[in-house]
């Protein structure tokens, strides 16, 4: 829901976030993102990681869609676009363009290659899954957001310790335990709903 994003925006950046800090990461090159979606009990999830050597920034949210609808790789997407608002947030918060590329890992290789191909013209929403998260997507990556993603494994730390594992699987790990959290104590603000989930810029 748009107030419900707009809140959880203006709840990071006003917690005491340094996004000075964050736009001069970004602009340096400095900060890896990571994010993970889930579903149980048919409701969906995302928790997303920014990270730097010296801080991170974690958010969580709802993914809203009808239960039956619902479906791992539409939180992948809602994580992906919920980045992509931060990423326009902290920019507009600060009046700084983030003038690097940034990447995002991202475990489901659906939602990937969705998030990093346009949309083909004609396409409507009936050919093309979750197609308002998806055009949402290319909207934003076509304004002041360069976000590219990329394709990590999940669940590497079932087999190797987390410490051992490439940083982006590290955060993969982490975001996944967030989100895992996230549902277990979901404020009730914040519960799925059958409602389309939409972000707009305005």
């Amino acid at each position: 829901q748009p107030d419900q994003v707009k809140q959880m925006l203006g709840n990071l950046i006003a917690a005491e976030v340094d996004v000075d800090y964050w736009i001069q990461a970004l602009n340096c090159g400095n900060v890896t993102i990571a994010m993970d979606g889930l579903v149980a009990v048919q409701r969906g999830y995302f928790a997303t990681v920014l990270h730097t050597d010296q801080q991170q920034l974690r958010f969580q949210g709802p993914c809203n869609r009808a239960r039956f609808m619902i479906t791992s790789y539409r939180t992948e997407l809602a994580g992906i676009l919920s980045a992509l608002y931060l990423l326009h947030a902290l920019s507009d918060f600060t009046r700084n363009a983030i003038t690097k590329k940034q990447y995002l890992f991202c475990d489901n290789a659906a939602a990937v290659i969705r998030a990093n191909k346009p949309i083909d013209p004609g396409v409507t929403t009936c050919l093309t899954a979750d197609y308002d998260l998806a055009k949402e997507i290319e909207v934003v990556k076509s304004r002041d957001v360069d976000l590219r993603m990329e394709w990590v494994k999940a669940h590497q730390d079932k087999l190797t310790f987390i410490e051992l594992l490439p940083l982006e699987a590290q955060l993969n790990a982490k975001a996944d335990a967030d989100v895992t959290d996230f549902r277990m104590n979901t404020p009730p603000s914040l519960t799925p709903t059958a409602n389309p989930l939409h972000f707009p810029l305005t």
